[in-house]
């Protein structure tokens, strides 16, 4: 009883310490999210090279996407710590709806930079059949395919998600332990960090040892170490830097989640995973056109 009421009011502390942070943390970034993507947006707007680069139109696609993404993710998370309003527990279509959204416009977001990354080692290339592949059509294509790819994955979400009531509380939980597992395992853990952080790894140094072999046009060389090797390494730190914590706390999750875990172990869990979840969110803040 005494131990109980000893890890009571801890349990409270640490939610109110978390709620905090998660509303500072939201606020920046959703005000510097917003700003630097809407400058990525009027900057290649006016320049006018997402109609034939590229690298420009993954680059702007992500802005809109990053823009929607952290509206729908970071605002509302931070809306609802500061008044202590969560809505998918309110609402029963925002219950389905909240995390597909989410999911969407990030895995888009993603997807653009790992297509980024592919095209920089296309256009760094001595193979001109390689270069060539580096087309504007093929670009707006792939993006239209995998806009239609990832709202279906996210489908089934909405339909195994329900808002039900549980004592005196709603809850907004899942009908499907094998959906849920397949979310906590493949979407977030490899869609959302393994799959994108080894693609950009993995033309990055491909991109690196085609600058190293290249030496025919030096000005062209130089050209693309400034302009686009340089934003394809920054997103790979970027997504180090944000993805990468965030999916430790997945593999932690999933290797514990056979293990009966006291109310204690439970707050801290899930006060790591709201925080490690906003700051994954920071990626779509991150602004390109300062490159």
């Amino acid at each position: 009883m005494s131990t109980n009421a000893t890890v009571a009011p801890e349990i409270l502390y640490l939610q109110s310490v978390s709620r905090n942070i998660n509303i500072i943390l939201g606020l920046t970034l959703f005000i510097g999210g917003i700003i630097s993507n809407l400058l990525n947006i009027m900057t290649f707007s006016k320049l006018g090279t997402w109609k034939y680069n590229p690298s420009s139109f993954y680059i702007l696609v992500k802005s809109f996407a990053d823009i929607l993404c952290i509206s729908t993710g970071a605002l509302l998370e931070t809306v609802g710590n500061a008044f202590l309003l969560n809505l998918t527990t309110k609402n029963h279509i925002w219950c389905q709806l909240r995390f597909p959204l989410t999911c969407i416009l990030f895995l888009m977001s993603l997807t653009c930079i790992c297509l980024q990354s592919i095209d920089v080692f296309f256009c760094s290339s001595q193979s001109a059949a390689l270069r060539q592949k580096s087309n504007i059509r093929v670009a707006r294509y792939l993006i239209i395919g995998f806009l239609f790819l990832w709202i279906a994955q996210a489908i089934p979400y909405i339909i195994f998600q329900e808002l039900v009531q549980i004592g005196n509380r709603f809850a907004c939980i899942g009908k499907s332990p094998i959906y849920i597992r397949y979310v906590s395992s493949f979407v977030s853990l490899g869609l959302f960090v393994v799959i994108p952080i080894t693609i950009i790894s993995i033309f990055g140094v491909l991109t690196y040892r085609n600058i190293r072999i290249n030496t025919q046009n030096r000005q062209l060389i130089f050209s693309i170490l400034r302009q686009m090797v340089n934003i394809a390494f920054f997103q790979i730190f970027s997504l180090l830097l944000f993805q990468f914590p965030f999916g430790v706390m997945l593999v932690y999750n999933l290797a514990t989640s056979d293990i009966i875990k006291d109310s204690y172990r439970q707050t801290k869990e899930q006060v790591a995973m709201t925080f490690l979840f906003t700051f994954a969110l920071s990626t779509s803040s991150v602004s390109d056109c300062c490159h």
